[in-house]
């Protein structure tokens, strides 16, 4: 059995107390905090974008990737949609010669799949994204290890990332894909995870999470593009407190409501170039817009562009461009959450000056064999092409929380000498345990999170605490023992004269119990020890039932001493008057009977004697003769008749008395009682 330390209790359970209540403070220490967040929440990666601005539909600043091993450089694009990594085959460059690879660097160089020794072939699959836009084509796909950014730049690498390697025209450059959907070859239960899933599994970034703009080579000299994975990058944006919540469907998953689309000029003419809202997608990985063919018919209308059927592109000649240049309308693009119900005004404003849609398109994009200006506006057939290309991200920051499934789009911030300031998206499990950061995605409120190893500690912490707790209420609260018997205040009193006064100053309580954990028992044999134990001076203790009451006596063994009534022996006079008292009745008026003052009332008993002085016994000589019995022969003797309530049993030894009338006379006409005879025998 476990023993504790035989300290005071009231001493014990303040020093536990004051144990407990330094541990509550020490876990809320704030730097104790912010030193574990510190030392186990990882920081946001801030994914730089390289020097190049290169494209068939565009110039667009692309990203460095470093691809299997031993490590090859490839350039891609951001692709908000896609969840793997795909670069360009060597096989779509077959022109090209160890001398010549114009074909290659313009598609931000190809990946030789057969100079890498991870590459881990998975096969031939058809390209899923975008194919309602009609790009289509195929790629050979294997599990691979991919980094971020140039060799030395301090880029995370992964291995067994999901890689396509492309041949198509469809898709010029290869792309980074940061949707954290899974890839499924086979089936829904073989699943290959993504980029941005791994690095939040292996606890490189906070969460799952991004934050993201294009870029535009028009501002100033030449603004680069932004990527944060696992926060976002709070000197790009302007907050507008909007939250958009994600679409259910996981292939159009960032939608919007497009309320209006307007333009505005110079002159301030205002140009209504949306007829009706239309839900739109948000993807990075094509630069065209795509809206119904009502509004691209205003839009030619207001600008007047040209639509080339061969090319199904807004082709802009050289006199409409410079006409374009003098008025230099602002094109605005109002946004509101998908799930916007009328009436409510949680729109965004992201306003594009004419220089974002001022883009050279080049051979072989869409089979176009020379190089030209054109609009970045497409016709849209249905409603499943509605779609905000990567023109639209030149001029909006779009922030993605995939844990909370919302997103934000806010406008870019244009002042000159902005700073980046790279802040963390905390990981939804993590919300409850950590800071909330201001200015945050659209200008919502994000959570700076708690890492693993500050939880940990606080869950260690916490059962600190209640193992201090469980303590402190067990010394606190357990039953107090006994004392011991040699104690004189506290022992047994085994004498029963004393038991009155030693019990009178006692409270019972209930819950006496029997003690659990004695190594004798008390027998019923009147004394405190039990049978073969009556040594009173043994050192064995008796103990009490656990209890915080007081403690409890038995009463006395010895049963009081019954106290009779005043002792003397009855005489036989005295017994035959107790007799007869208890048949005739009794004369209330405790007074003798006399033959001259015979009456119903005077009759009573004698008076009381002395009930401490015993009578002496009669003499024969003092016993009253009360009716001579005359000699004659013993015989039976029957009743005369059977036995009467009001008459009594008759026989011939003795007369019947006279039955009593209510009014006081026999029924024979005399007094009654008669006074010729004595009622009582015991009548003088």
């Amino acid at each position: 059995m476990l023993r504790f330390p035989t300290l005071p209790t009231a001493s014990l359970c303040s020093t536990l107390l004051l144990l407990s209540s330094f541990a509550q403070s020490s876990l809320s220490l704030p730097s104790l905090k912010a030193l574990t967040a510190r030392a186990v929440t990882p920081p946001p990666i801030n994914f730089p974008a390289s020097q190049n601005w290169e494209g068939v539909d565009g110039a667009w600043n692309t990203f460095v990737l470093r691809l299997g091993n031993p490590e090859q450089t490839v350039r891609v694009i951001i692709s908000t949609a896609s969840q793997q990594t795909w670069v360009v085959d060597p096989r779509a460059c077959p022109d090209d010669t160890s001398s010549n690879q114009s074909c290659a660097e313009s598609r931000g160089t190809t990946f030789n799949l057969e100079k890498s020794s991870s590459w881990k072939p998975v096969g031939l699959y058809d390209l899923w994204i975008e194919s309602n836009l009609g790009l289509v084509g195929n790629a050979e796909y294997a599990y691979e290890t991919v980094g971020l950014a140039y060799p030395g730049e301090g880029g995370p690498t992964l291995t067994g990332q999901t890689v396509g390697a492309i041949a198509t025209t469809s898709f010029y450059f290869g792309h980074f894909g940061i949707n954290p959907k899974p890839t499924n070859f086979t089936n829904f239960t073989s699943q290959s995870p993504s980029f941005l899933t791994s690095l939040k599994q292996q606890g490189q970034i906070p969460s799952v999470s991004w934050g993201y703009t294009a870029g535009a080579p028009y501002r100033f000299t030449k603004v680069q593009g932004s990527l944060t994975l696992g926060g976002y990058d709070a000197g790009r944006l302007i907050p507008n407190g909007v939250i958009f919540p994600l679409a259910p469907d996981n292939e159009r998953d960032i939608l919007v409501s497009l309320q209006s689309v307007t333009s505005i000029d110079s002159t301030n003419t205002t140009t209504k170039l949306l007829q009706k809202p239309v839900y739109a997608y948000i993807d990075s990985t094509i630069a065209e817009i795509w809206l119904p063919v009502e509004s691209c018919a205003l839009f030619e209308q207001a600008f007047g562009l040209k639509y080339d059927s061969a090319t199904e592109l807004y082709l802009v000649p050289d006199n409409i461009h410079n006409q374009l240049l003098l008025t230099n309308p602002n094109i605005t693009f109002n946004i509101a959450p998908w799930t916007q119900q009328a009436g409510h005004t949680d729109n965004v404003n992201i306003m594009l000056p004419y220089s974002a849609f001022d883009l050279t398109a080049k051979s072989p994009y869409q089979n176009l064999n020379r190089t030209t200006r054109y609009f970045p506006l497409r016709r849209a057939d249905n409603d499943t092409q509605f779609t905000i290309g990567r023109t639209f991200l030149q001029e909006a920051y779009l922030t993605v929380d995939w844990e909370r499934q919302n997103f934000s789009v806010s406008q870019v911030n244009w002042v000159a000498g902005a700073k980046s300031t790279i802040l963390p998206i905390s990981s939804f499990n993590h919300t409850s345990n950590s800071t909330t950061i201001d200015g945050g995605a659209g200008g919502a409120k994000k959570m700076a999170p708690l890492g693993i190893g500050a939880i940990a500690g606080i869950a260690v912490g916490v059962v600190v605490i209640l193992l201090i707790t469980a303590g402190f209420a067990f010394l606190c609260f357990r039953k107090k023992p006994a004392k011991s018997v040699k104690s004189p205040a506290k022992s047994v009193d085994t004498d029963s004269s004393s038991g009155d006064d030693a019990n009178a100053a006692t409270t019972v309580f209930p819950k006496a119990e029997l003690p659990a954990n004695e190594s004798f028992r008390a027998e019923a044999d009147g004394t405190f020890f039990g049978k073969g134990h009556s040594n009173t001076t043994s050192t064995v203790a008796l103990v009490e039932s656990d209890s915080k009451e007081r403690e409890v006596f038995e009463m006395e063994g010895d049963m009081p001493v019954l106290q009779e009534a005043g002792g003397r022996q009855l005489s036989e006079k005295d017994v035959i008057r107790s007799r007869e008292e208890r048949i005739n009745g009794r004369d209330i008026h405790n007074s003798p009977v006399s033959n001259e003052n015979h009456t119903p009332t005077s009759v009573s008993a004698p008076s009381t004697l002395d009930s401490n002085r015993r009578r002496a016994l009669l003499t024969p000589g003092e016993v009253i003769e009360l009716s001579p019995i005359e000699g004659r022969s013993i015989g039976t003797h029957l009743p005369i008749s059977p036995l009467d309530g009001s008459q009594g049993s008759h026989t011939n030894l003795f007369s019947a008395l006279s039955p009593i009338s209510p009014g006081g006379t026999t029924i024979s006409g005399g007094v009654s009682p008669d006074t010729a005879r004595k009622r009582f025998s015991y009548e003088d």
